[in-house]
């Protein structure tokens, strides 16, 4: 299964237990004649390297009615190309070299780890595959991953205890806009697709002049852009991209929904639209995420779990999107505690963090929490390719990642009091409850 999860740093990380980490990733950046951005990462440390290749393209520029396309081809795109025809593991296995993806809403990653001396290796096969993938995709093999993927979304999804909250929810909080549908598609689109319908879809986005291609780890600059420009030189640009975007109408009300299916304990999941990438409010919402939700001695744990005991677990989670965001609390309930009261409590805690500022001892830890976390994501050679990628995928600055920790020292009090206000309307929000059931009503 290729998938990538969103992780939490333990509580206990603070900065001081990263010592040796970077708070600067060092590279240089170039574009090919053909639009692809190459950017490149020496680090000398050990004998390995990353190919990181990011595409922008993900859910959200997909049309309803054809749904799931990018994340079917983060399957597709590891069954063979025009001349490296075999699975891909046939070619990265021998040469002790792994490989994997990941699709978001936003964009596409596709990554290969090899030892230092295989990085020809890996530049080929992802060059293969971005240019000549498309024309050798065949019925049988469409069909053959199409079948994978609606199987992974039985076990992962619709089988799974809470596994349909992700998707009620989206439905609910966006209204006219290419975030209502979940990366992985719907049952019936996945059935409707077709091949020609997902040709089209690789031929406009798989292109060099919608991609990133970073080079991470032990490798010499001077040969890394020889073989860059042999095997990504040649690439046929793709057609122009088109962006347009208008924001979703506003939420007025909360939307509520009692799902009722398979679950041994009663959940209650509460999502807000938050801020989008680039926006400044998305910094103090990090921190008052981690306020609210980080580590045992966070609110909400620190009352719900611990002194309450009305919940056996619960998390609080931010993150931005290129064209929104999300805020959300997962609370699934002690045994006999009934999902009314337990969203009675969390919407006390939520009550008062609009009302009042943090202390002044939230505030430092959040801080210093959230930017240990930052460094800890840069502490393995993939995750600091992939962040680069990123970078450079939305932002066009692939140094944009490093420069995060000061802007996180900036905020204030004041500042996660007024995100507070303005994000978490309690008149402005989604609220799944499950229950233990037979169906869904």
């Amino acid at each position: 299964m290729r998938t990538l999860s969103r992780g939490l740093l333990a509580a206990s990380l603070t900065l001081a237990t990263l010592p040796g980490l970077a708070a600067t990733i060092p590279f240089e950046r170039y574009t090919l004649p053909n639009g692809l951005t190459v950017v490149l990462h020496e680090d000398h440390g050990l004998p390995q390297v990353v190919v990181d290749v990011d595409y922008h393209v993900g859910s959200k520029n997909e049309e309803v009615g054809r749904t799931g396309f990018a994340h079917l081809f983060e399957h597709l795109m590891f069954e063979g190309s025009k001349n490296a025809q075999e699975p891909y593991d046939h070619y990265t296995e021998p040469a002790g070299a792994s490989n994997n993806a990941f699709t978001t809403e936003d964009h596409t990653n596709y990554y290969l780890q090899l030892p230092s001396h295989q990085l020809e290796l890996g530049l080929w096969l992802e060059s293969d595959r971005m240019g000549y993938f498309g024309s050798v995709l065949k019925e049988s093999k469409f069909l053959a991953q199409r079948d994978v993927v609606k199987n992974e979304k039985r076990q992962r999804f619709d089988n799974e205890p809470y596994g349909s909250r992700y998707e009620e929810m989206l439905k609910r909080l966006w209204i006219d806009h290419p975030y209502r549908w979940p990366v992985i598609g719907s049952m019936a689109d996945l059935d409707a697709a077709k091949l020609p319908d997902v040709k089209a879809f690789f031929d406009r986005y798989y292109a060099p002049n919608n991609a990133t291609l970073v080079i991470a780890g032990d490798f010499n600059k001077v040969q890394a852009k020889s073989w860059v420009q042999r095997y990504f030189g040649d690439l046929e640009r793709g057609p122009e991209i088109d962006r347009p975007f208008s924001s979703d109408k506003p939420l007025t009300k909360e939307m509520t929904a009692t799902l009722v299916g398979s679950v041994q304990l009663p959940g209650v999941f509460v999502t807000y639209r938050a801020a989008k990438m680039g926006d400044g409010d998305a910094f103090p919402l990090d921190l008052l995420a981690n306020v609210l939700g980080g580590g045992h001695s966070s609110r909400l744990y620190r009352k719900l779990v611990t002194e309450k005991r009305l919940a056996q677990s619960v998390e609080v989670s931010h993150w931005s999107q290129e064209h929104g965001g999300l805020f959300q609390i997962e609370a699934i309930a002690a045994p006999n505690v009934t999902p009314a009261k337990l969203q009675a409590a969390i919407d006390e805690e939520m009550t008062a963090v609009r009302h009042d500022m943090v202390s002044n001892r939230e505030l430092e830890k959040a801080i210093n929490q959230t930017i240990a976390a930052q460094l800890f994501a840069r502490e393995r050679l993939l995750d600091r390719a992939q962040a680069l990628a990123a970078s450079e995928t939305f932002f066009k600055d692939p140094g944009m990642v490093a420069r995060q920790e000061t802007v996180y020292r900036g905020q204030s009090r004041a500042d996660l009091l007024r995100v507070a206000k303005q994000y978490l309307n309690p008149n402005a929000r989604v609220v799944l409850t499950y229950i233990q059931g037979d169906e869904t009503k």
